[in-house]
């Protein structure tokens, strides 16, 4: 897979996974990230978004400006958490810096949890579907 791709793991669509191909760019992000919203907006209760890392090897260019765009919006009303799965050296180093730069603490408002495989993100989007 080269770019970036969303759909429903389960017949309830109540867990919704964006798998990141080894190479993907911007436009296939923002056209994903439309789509799972409007996947989400066909449904009247919680999700939990999966963000399948797995595959992942390079970022595009201008990460910084990109995904401070994309992290300063607020997520899904019905996004109950995100979970990503396989954040890598890479990854985890970019995640940092944007911790740092963006206000309100964005991993609470974006309530993010980070998994090693796609078992446990599994596991964890149960979880947090089933707390009240």
């Amino acid at each position: 897979m080269t770019s970036v791709e969303t759909y429903w793991f389960d017949d309830n669509q109540q867990i919704i996974i964006v798998e990141f191909g080894e190479v993907w760019d911007w436009e296939s992000f923002y056209i994903t990230a439309d789509k799972s919203y409007q996947m989400i907006d066909t449904v009247s209760h919680n999700v939990v978004q999966i963000l399948d890392l797995r595959n992942f090897k390079t970022m595009p260019e201008k990460v910084f400006l990109h995904g401070r765009k994309a992290l300063s919006n607020k997520p899904h009303p019905q996004i109950k958490a995100i979970v990503m799965v396989d954040l890598n050296y890479y990854l985890t180093a970019v995640y940092n810096a944007f911790e740092r730069m963006l206000p309100q603490h964005f991993v609470q408002k974006w309530n993010m949890v980070f998994v090693n495989t796609m078992e446990e993100a599994i596991d964890v989007a149960k979880e947090r579907l089933n707390e009240t």
